[in-house]
């Protein structure tokens, strides 16, 4: 599902660090995940770019996209 990413450059530590938000912190801090992965999605990261589209399809379904 989800491309290898390592911490090694600060794009994927980033990207990590928006992931670890949204899945383990994500009941204290709800919402601080996304403008991170606003950021990468916007530069053209492939994982922002996905997590956004699955945030915004509302689990799944297409016709939120038109």
């Amino acid at each position: 599902m989800i491309e290898y990413v390592s911490d090694e450059t600060a794009v994927d530590r980033l990207y990590l660090k928006g992931l670890a938000i949204r899945y383990e912190r994500g009941r204290r801090q709800p919402g601080l995940w996304m403008p991170i992965m606003w950021h990468l999605a916007l530069r053209g990261h492939t994982g922002g770019m996905i997590e956004l589209a699955d945030w915004f399809s509302y689990g799944g379904k297409a016709k939120h996209f038109g």
